[in-house]
C-alpha cells in the first residue's frame, strides 16, 4: 500500500507530504516530523513485494538494507539518517 499526504509514520513522528518518485522496488516520500523539518523517507513497494516468493522477498529486503548502509557512508549537510 502506497502512503498518502497525511498519513502518519511511527505514531505521529513522520507526516506524509507526498510522493516523490517510484522506482522499481522503492517509493520515495517527502516528509514532515514534529519539528517541522522536511525529511525523505523511501520504503519497499507493496505491490511487488507481494508478487514475489520468499526467497526473492529476502533477497529485495537484502538490497534495500545494503542501499541504506551505502547511504549512511554519505557525509553532507542536508544528508541525515534517523
Amino acid at each position: 500500500m502506497a502512503w498518502v499526504a497525511g498519513y502518519q509514520l511511527q505514531g505521529g513522528k513522520y507526516t506524509i507530504e507526498r510522493e516523490l518518485g517510484r522506482g522499481r522496488f522503492g517509493i520515495t516520500y517527502l516528509v514532515k516530523n514534529k519539528n517541522g523539518d522536511r525529511l525523505v523517507i523511501k520504503s519497499l513497494n507493496d505491490d511487488l513485494l507481494n508478487s514475489l516468493s520468499p526467497s526473492e522477498h529476502e533477497r529485495l529486503n537484502t538490497m534495500f538494507l545494503r542501499e541504506a548502509l551505502k547511504l549512511q557512508k554519505c557525509k553532507h549537510q542536508y544528508i541525515n539518517l534517523v
